[in-house]
């Protein structure tokens, strides 16, 4: 008898261990998908209704859920509501704004077996955890709602639920201070929910205690809420989002032309201007929902010349091959032509963060020979293999605004003669990138670059020797969407190297198409 209850007593156990490792298998995966069709507060509807198939198994999967655990219970039941939000746009999709099904949060859905209404859902989770961070948790399908949340962090305890709260707070999208007219502006969640948090007083002593400022004496104002659909697609006729992957069968094709012109004094001889206007062409495929492949190629013009004046800045455009002459004892030349070609793959990580990443991985391979000069021709580019690792990370603040940061490692010019003591050169460099950007009106992008590169050279002429040769840049640019495919990019930069004495500037322009 003690053997039955010995074998009972360990299926009970077993059963509620593998109930548990499915609850968590099931909002992992749930959150999975969710990343990768979802960019701050937009729904890429399009992209999971073409995935009907897989979105429309994790639904049933939601529905038919068994024996939920309480350790999983906030977590499940905020993904629950969000998957059926999501659900219910895509049946009535396309669609403008969930306001124009009048039953859209009381029509009965189901969860775990049992049926209720979103409505229903929210309550229930308010009454149990007393918290008005609920309202944070849970998206309505409408820009003005807060992003969808990473449900595999949320916590059951208080202090999860305060940081949600504070967060929120500091987003700059649901709280602002409005200095000029002493108003503390809000957003109308706070209005329709304002018990929840205490009342408008707690609130705004809240964000107050937040910003370490007092604001007793100011106004309150209640933002307008926009009832718009979050579709993705009205974000892609506004602005550009790096770290948005494509879907599968979509195609993106950009060119990006980079002017770059230096001058600076050679010795026993007249300034000289270099100038390299490289046309890099990425196209990209979506693969699937979480990887994206393509191919890379840079097309280069180069120019060396005394710096005599406006024309020496423009002679990079005339795309020649002039071999190395002397001229005011500096050795002058022309070079064009096709010099590097290799894939790209672009991917989402599993990091859990409050914005948005992809990394990027780009090989090159040098094509033609002798890039890098002889005694006939002059550089051009390198001769060896180059890998660039990056990682693009974006965040929004408030509506509005942009922070995007770029970082990785790259590897250029890789060859053996660098490993055998034939005059091998090459680089390493840790480049790291931060972009404002400002949306001012749907379409147009305005935005500032600063740009440090930690980089070192390394050289073998029979003796390894290593050198530290940083450089950085700052500049401004503007995009701007010509229909609802295209969009163009302009950009200028100063750039400050190692040379106190070298004047160096870029003029970029970029033409991006997604089909």
């Amino acid at each position: 008898m003690k053997y039955l209850f010995l074998v009972f007593t360990i299926a009970i156990l077993s059963t509620h261990t593998i109930t548990a490792q499915s609850e968590l298998e099931l909002i992992e995966e749930a959150q999975a998908f969710l990343t990768t069709y979802t960019i701050g507060p937009s729904v890429d509807y399009r992209a999971i209704k073409a995935n009907q198939d897989e979105w429309s198994r994790l639904v049933r999967r939601i529905e038919q859920a068994q024996t939920l655990g309480p350790e999983y219970d906030l977590q499940f039941k905020s993904l629950a509501y969000n998957i059926h939000v999501i659900d219910k746009v895509l049946k009535a999709y396309p669609v403008q704004s969930v306001q124009q099904d009048g039953q859209f949060f009381n029509s009965k859905i189901t969860v775990a077996g049992a049926t209720t209404t979103l409505n229903k859902l929210e309550q229930g989770l308010l009454d149990t955890y007393q918290h008005g961070a609920i309202h944070f948790l849970l998206v309505c399908g409408a820009k003005s709602c807060p992003n969808l949340p990473m449900h595999t962090n949320i916590s059951l305890t208080k202090e999860y639920l305060d940081s949600v709260y504070f967060d929120i707070l500091l987003q700059g999208k649901f709280a602002y201070i409005d200095r000029y007219n002493e108003e503390v502006v809000l957003s109308k969640i706070f209005e329709w929910y304002g018990d929840d948090f205490g009342g408008e007083t707690s609130i705004v002593g809240q964000l107050g205690f937040n910003l370490r400022e007092d604001l007793s004496q100011y106004k309150v104002r209640y933002d307008e809420y926009d009832w718009a659909l979050n579709d993705i697609l009205n974000e892609v006729l506004t602005r550009f989002i790096p770290t948005r992957l494509l879907t599968k069968g979509q195609i993106e094709t950009k060119l990006f032309s980079n002017y770059y012109t230096q001058s600076e004094p050679q010795a026993f001889s007249a300034r000289v201007r270099a100038s390299f206007w490289s046309n890099i062409i990425t196209m990209i495929l979506g693969s699937n929902r979480n990887l994206n492949v393509g191919l890379f190629a840079r097309v280069r013009s180069v120019s060396v010349f005394p710096a005599d004046g406006i024309g020496s800045y423009l002679g990079a455009i005339h795309l020649q091959n002039q071999n190395l002459s002397p001229l005011f004892g500096i050795n002058t030349y022309k070079r064009f032509g096709l010099t590097a070609l290799g894939p790209q793959v672009r991917y989402r990580p599993n990091i859990n963060n409050k914005g948005n990443n992809i990394f990027v991985h780009t090989v090159t391979f040098p094509i033609g020979s002798e890039l890098q000069g002889n005694n006939l021709e002059g550089y051009i580019d390198w001769d060896g293999i180059s890998i660039f690792n990056q990682w693009y990370y974006d965040y929004d603040i408030g509506s509005k605004n942009n922070l995007f940061y770029d970082t990785g490692i790259n590897f250029e010019n890789i060859n053996k003669s660098l490993f055998n003591g034939e005059g091998g050169f090459a680089y390493v460099s840790t480049p790291i990138t931060l972009i404002y950007s400002r949306y001012p009106t749907p379409g147009l992008t305005l935005y500032a670059l600063a740009n440090a590169t930690p980089r070192i050279s390394i050289s073998n002429n029979g003796a390894s020797e290593i050198r530290f040769d940083p450089f950085g840049q700052i500049g401004g640019g503007v995009k701007y969407f010509l229909s609802d495919l295209v969009e163009a990019e302009f950009l200028l930069t100063q750039f400050f190297g190692g040379s106190l004495q070298r004047n160096a500037q870029t003029v970029n322009f970029g033409l991006r198409y997604t089909y």
